[in-house]
């Protein structure tokens, strides 16, 4: 009988370096085609990518009439929507540092393409070119969007949306860091989403005699008062401490009643 003889093959283990996880801090990294002269970035990233951005809260009020004739242009073909350059802003959240990516401009495109994918999960993709703005905070993309619309200036004192907008920076503009948050936040703290939803709601601004500086001056000597009486009474609630304690009372009112003053 031949011997058979037992062959152990050993086998070698390859370890595979894999790729370190993208930190929550930093913003998702497109490879960049320019840089233009305010530092914004001009990439290229996928059509369904973009799909999942969402609208900047100080955008306009979309016109359906408006996305309509473009649905109407590009009836089947989907991938016309890839003509025009699409605008973000990116800036960090004041709640703990993490980057938020939004669409500023370009938002009847990226509402058809939103509603395109939620229908067809499969549907074709294809790459759009994107100008990105990395800014430091919320009011800082107000004051690029206003650069981006300067050729549409008469909608400042028409839209409903845009009007809010002009106020509420000119409020935020009066308080320390932190106070208006562009997440969701702990009162008496204010989500700035919810703040510019409740004035668009009252119309703020449209036919108001006051200018948006008159409107945080009188906000500002508000919440001065109301500090004022919170000290002088002889109990409190925790969130009227914390109102001490960040000298801010205008995130009390969970309805912004001081909005009707």
């Amino acid at each position: 009988m031949n011997n058979i003889k037992s062959k152990i093959v050993q086998k070698k283990i390859y370890k595979i370096a894999l790729p370190p996880p993208i930190p929550v801090n930093q913003p998702i990294i497109n490879p960049i085609l320019h840089t233009y002269a305010d530092k914004s970035t001009l990439i290229k990233i996928n059509s369904k990518e973009l799909s999942k951005i969402p609208i900047w809260c100080g955008q306009r009020t979309l016109d359906e009439g408006h996305k309509a004739r473009i649905q109407k242009d590009v009836k089947d073909n989907i991938i016309l929507l890839d003509g025009s350059l699409y605008h973000l802003v990116t800036y960090p959240s004041e709640e703990d540092g993490s980057f938020q990516q939004f669409i500023i401009d370009g938002q009847h495109r990226a509402s058809i393409l939103h509603e395109y994918y939620e229908k067809n999960p499969s549907g074709t993709t294809f790459s759009v070119l994107v100008k990105e703005k990395l800014c430091s905070s919320h009011a800082e993309a107000v004051q690029y969007f206003k650069v981006l619309n300067t050729t549409k200036a008469i909608e400042w004192r028409e839209d409903p949306k845009l009007i809010a907008s002009t106020y509420l920076n000119a409020l935020i503009k009066e308080f320390p860091p932190n106070l208006f948050r562009s997440v969701k936040t702990k009162r008496p703290r204010i989500h700035i989403d919810k703040l510019h939803a409740a004035m668009i709601h009252r119309r703020f601004g449209i036919g108001m005699s006051f200018t948006p500086d008159e409107f945080a001056v009188r906000i500002v000597e508000w919440n001065e008062k109301k500090i004022e009486s919170i000290l002088q009474q002889e109990s409190r609630t925790p969130l009227e401490t914390e109102a001490l304690k960040l000298n801010f009372a205008l995130g009390l009112d969970e309805n912004f009643g001081w909005l009707d003053l």
